[in-house]
């Protein structure tokens, strides 16, 4: 789909700063949402749980999630159309669920985020807070050696991740529904989704047969010479 990510002051300044007081910390934080992120930018909504949710009883309102040793991430978007997705703010909860008034806060600051975003006021225009693409602000990150080698470190099979993801998006599945195919459970291919899993060949065909596709590996130095027939790009 590759969705335009709009990300308001206010959560970039969570993440680099609010998010949490250890600097190391946030490092972790901050590169998983990072990924999430761009997973939100290549295929929108249809993502689906566990990576991101629609929060009930508040049209519009979504929360890309993290999950931390030290509790349960959330950053909170809406949608200014089809391709456009503005993450306004972000909150930590210890309990299971947010008291209703931090779903309240977040659903006014994503509202008043996505009106700014549809009109193009900036900073100066009016009294809300700036925003940014997402890649504006993954290229100052990334000028952080110690947020790069976070990153890397915390997703090393991302490429085997991401394949994962896109095909069962393409074929508009759920992790459930991808799970129930290959007699898995969904835990299961959450951890494949990770970009933490060394996912083996064998698992990697038994997803394609799953999916009723053929799975077929492919060197760097080939890409040019079969790209065409394989759809790549």
């Amino acid at each position: 789909m590759n969705c335009r990510i709009i990300l308001m002051d206010d959560v970039i300044h969570w993440l680099d700063a609010d998010c949490h007081p250890e600097p190391a910390v946030r490092r972790q934080i901050k590169a998983k949402f990072a990924w999430t992120f761009g997973l939100l930018g290549e295929h929108g909504v249809a993502l689906g749980r566990p990576h991101i949710a629609q929060i009930k009883n508040h049209a519009g309102l979504w929360e890309v999630r993290v999950e931390h040793t030290t509790g349960a991430y959330r950053a909170f978007f809406g949608t200014a159309d089809e391709r456009i997705i503005v993450v306004s703010c972000g909150a930590v909860k210890k309990a299971d669920r947010f008291p209703s008034r931090v779903y309240e806060w977040a659903a006014e600051k994503v509202r008043k985020a996505v009106r700014q975003v549809s009109t193009g006021q900036k900073k100066g225009e009016s009294e809300m807070a700036d925003f940014c693409e997402l890649e504006d602000v993954q290229k100052k990150w990334r000028n952080d050696p110690d947020y790069c080698k976070t990153y890397n470190a915390l997703f090393p099979y991302e490429d085997l991740a991401k394949a994962i993801i896109a095909l069962r998006v393409r074929h508009n599945l759920t992790q459930e529904m991808l799970a129930e195919r290959l007699g898995r459970s969904q835990p299961y291919v959450a951890r494949l989704e990770s970009g933490r899993a060394n996912v083996s060949v064998n698992t990697l065909r038994q997803i394609a047969k799953a999916v009723g596709e053929n799975l077929l590996l492919i060197f760097d130095g080939q890409a040019a010479a079969v790209g065409e027939r394989l759809h790549l790009g």
